[in-house]
């Protein structure tokens, strides 16, 4: 009988409890097991948190090593929603280097450009090889913020012919050789005919590069990918734009989180840190990330420079 467990590596990043809500919760600064899987849906979610966990706390003891490599191998990329959001998916393997973020993959044909890396996950061979064989590789690998691209040399290993695109004042050491490196404030969007909508918009703050990609698909779904700007926090219970981690300006950020509320529509909203949200209209859009903008301005700690 399984039995899984959370050792005192955790860094309390809430992957395990968003990917396993039935199995992980939280008592104090760390994750913790309030219950054992019940079902197999529960126990599959539960071996996808232990691959997904970038600290490598997740323990289990009398492990279904079966059902542990079928998750390994064919979990992810996992769909968000197949029905409001029918081309998106989440990709695990959330990485230390990367700071923990949540990436994504928009599927996009190879006439449009080739599915789209959103930040990156840990490298993984058995989720590249699904990236290959189901998605027809990476035709883009697009980085919201730094901090999030520095897993991106292994992927463009694998994937040499993947444009790698983020904005010029966030290069890094790992995405100096990207050959897309916008300039100046935007936007741009992403060529296609045919797919989804790819348009991404310059939001400073967080870093000074920081950019949000939003999605328009084809059948009227939206999303927008707010990298490290913004995002729910689980814990707090509200849309925050996490105010002590901005690096590049508290008024650059608080500005560009009103371009959020005011003139970008979507309809999930998908960041690399905090949980992502489906609104149930443009109001309540502009109502959650108007208490982002609250609680913004409202902390006592508003720029935390390093």
């Amino acid at each position: 009988l399984e039995v899984f467990g959370v050792d005192r590596s955790c860094v309390s990043c809430d992957v395990c409890r968003w990917m396993a809500p039935r199995v992980f919760g939280r008592k104090g600064i760390y994750a913790t097991v309030e219950q054992q899987p019940l079902t197999p849906e529960d126990s599959d979610a539960a071996y996808a948190a232990l691959v997904s966990c970038p600290t490598n706390s997740i323990k289990v003891e009398g492990a279904d090593d079966a059902r542990l490599e079928r998750v390994r191998t064919s979990f992810f990329p996992r769909l968000i929603d197949s029905e409001t959001l029918p081309d998106v998916y989440v990709l695990g393997y959330h990485s230390m280097l990367g700071d923990y973020a949540t990436a994504y993959l928009v599927k996009r044909s190879v006439a449009d450009g080739g599915s789209v890396m959103v930040d990156c996950p840990r490298f993984d061979e058995a989720l590249a090889a699904r990236i290959k064989d189901d998605f027809g590789g990476l035709g883009l690998l697009y980085i919201t913020q730094r901090d999030n691209g520095r897993d991106a040399e292994e992927w463009k290993k694998r994937f040499p012919k993947a444009q790698t695109v983020l904005h010029r004042l966030d290069v890094m050491p790992e995405t100096k050789d990207a050959e897309q490196k916008l300039e100046a404030s935007g936007p741009w969007v992403l060529a296609g005919d045919s797919g989804p909508k790819l348009t991404i918009h310059w939001t400073p703050g967080h870093t000074p590069g920081s950019t949000c990609l939003q999605y328009e698909g084809t059948d009227g779904s939206s999303a927008l990918f707010t990298g490290g700007t913004l995002g729910y926090n689980a814990r707090r219970k509200r849309f925050d734009g996490w105010a002590i981690r901005n690096r590049a300006g508290y008024d650059m950020q608080l500005k560009a989180l009103k371009v959020i509320r005011d003139e970008i529509d979507f309809e999930w909203l998908l960041p690399s840190h905090g949980r992502f949200h489906q609104f149930e209209s443009s109001e309540a859009k502009r109502a959650g990330v108007g208490e982002a903008i609250n609680t913004f301005e409202d902390e006592p700690l508003k720029s935390l420079l390093l």
